[in-house]
């Protein structure tokens, strides 16, 4: 999946994502890595992990920048993948659990 302006995407629990220009979820951007990050969705929780990145992730808060080398990523977090911006969102759905891969559980939309 490539990611352009605004786009957003439903997130499966108990799955796996790389995240990077060559990723599970493509970031085409000169700042991301082919392999940026890893993002683990669990019970309706989001782990990231930069994967050894040149540009890494950033969590913006107060209008600072704070390095994420690991670790859960808040609802309506912005994140900085390199010089992407990403927001995190959750989805309360009543079809969490179940097999509608649009809705179980969280999603994310990216601006450039």
């Amino acid at each position: 999946m490539n990611l352009g302006l605004s786009t957003e995407f439903g997130l499966r629990d108990g799955q796996v994502y790389i995240i990077g220009r060559e990723g599970d979820i493509q970031i085409d951007s000169p700042t991301v890595s082919k392999q940026h990050a890893e993002m683990i969705v669990k019970h309706r929780r989001v782990y990231l992990r930069d994967l050894k990145s040149k540009n890494g992730i950033f969590l913006v808060t107060d209008k600072r920048l704070v390095r994420l080398n690991e670790g859960y990523v808040n609802h309506d977090q912005l994140l900085m993948i390199g010089k992407v911006k990403c927001t995190l969102r959750s989805l309360l759905s009543a079809n969490f659990g179940k097999s509608d891969s649009r809705t179980n559980g969280s999603q994310a939309s990216t601006e450039l």
